[in-house]
């Protein structure tokens, strides 16, 4: 029973729950401490421990004895983000910051409602998945309501690019050699998704498109309308 997730399971729940709950503590622990107190030392040391598991990993997935070339190569954008989650914290560079919640929240969060994963807690790969996920979500969730990150125009347009950027290497390697990184190639994913009702290939690439367009505006628009009721309350003062 353990070798095996199920999406929409009491396993994919408690994966669900669990993630949410070491976010909201995280998020916690920062706020309360006193204004102007450092929570440098312990981002940095999480950081290095985020870029250690994922240089490990990828390491381990390029080995003989577990390289798959559809799946093996870092080309996945959960992938990349991992490896932003650590440079967001090391740094705190802007266009990072975007990225890390234009990609984690508007997209990988797709990862963990239709997780493409069969592996379930017996086997590494489901803790793989949910740690690398984990880290990427709730790293961005903290960014944003512990650090104040507060996403503007510029910072959808650094993403924005940077998808489309992303979107026309892969594109162009799963053509080459008939993989599926990113999921715009042309084979689905083993496990049920809303590619699934998208349509055939390479009809589905305009709705995909278009779906992460919407999500990603979906979540810069808050913040603009907050942005414009603070200057009218400012005039109006």
């Amino acid at each position: 029973m353990l070798d095996t997730f199920r999406p929409f399971s009491w396993m994919h729940a408690a994966s669900l729950a669990a993630l949410l709950g070491v976010t909201l503590a995280a998020v916690s622990v920062r706020r309360r401490r006193e204004p102007g107190a450092s929570a440098a030392g312990g981002e940095i040391t999480f950081a290095a421990i985020v870029l250690a598991l994922w240089l490990g990993v990828t390491v381990w997935r390029l080995l003989p004895a577990h390289f798959d070339s559809r799946y093996s190569l870092p080309l996945q954008l959960c992938n990349l983000t991992s490896l932003v989650v650590p440079l967001v914290l090391f740094t705190s560079w802007r266009p990072l910051r975007a990225v890390l919640y234009f990609w984690g929240l508007g997209l990988s969060s797709q990862g963990i409602l239709t997780p493409d994963l069969k592996d379930g807690p017996a086997r590494p790969g489901f803790w793989i998945f949910w740690i690398f996920h984990g880290m990427i979500i709730g790293t961005a969730v903290y960014d944003l309501a512990a650090r104040r990150f507060r996403p503007a125009w510029k910072d959808f347009r650094y993403a924005y690019l940077g998808l489309w950027a992303y979107f026309a290497v892969v594109l162009a390697v799963d053509l080459a050699f008939g993989w599926n990184y990113g999921y715009v190639g042309k084979s689905r994913p083993d496990q049920p998704s809303i590619i699934d009702v998208l349509g055939g290939w390479p009809q589905r690439l305009v709705p995909i498109v278009l779906l992460v367009s919407m999500a990603m505006l979906i979540l810069l628009v808050p913040w603009e309308v907050r942005r414009k009721l603070e200057r009218r309350r400012v005039e109006a003062a």
